[in-house]
C-alpha cells in the first residue's frame, strides 16, 4: 500500500505471509482494509503536520 505525502511517494506497507496457511484471497480479504486505514490516517497526520516528512529532504 503506498504512503504519499501529499503527491510524493514516500513509503508503502507491505504484509508478508506463508500462502500454506493463508490464501490471497483470504490475505486480501483480512488486511486490505486495515492497511488502507493506516495508509490514511499515516497520510493525513503528514497533511496536518503531525509527522517528520521523509529523511534527507
Amino acid at each position: 500500500m503506498p504512503i504519499f505525502d501529499g503527491e510524493e511517494l514516500i513509503g508503502a506497507l507491505a504484509v508478508v505471509f506463508f500462502a500454506a496457511g493463508l490464501s490471497v484471497d483470504a490475505a486480501v480479504e483480512r488486511y486490505l482494509a486495515p492497511i488502507q486505514e493506516v495508509s490514511r490516517t499515516i497520510r493525513a497526520n503528514l497533511a496536518a503536520g503531525e509527522m517528520p516528512g521523509p529523511v534527507g529532504d
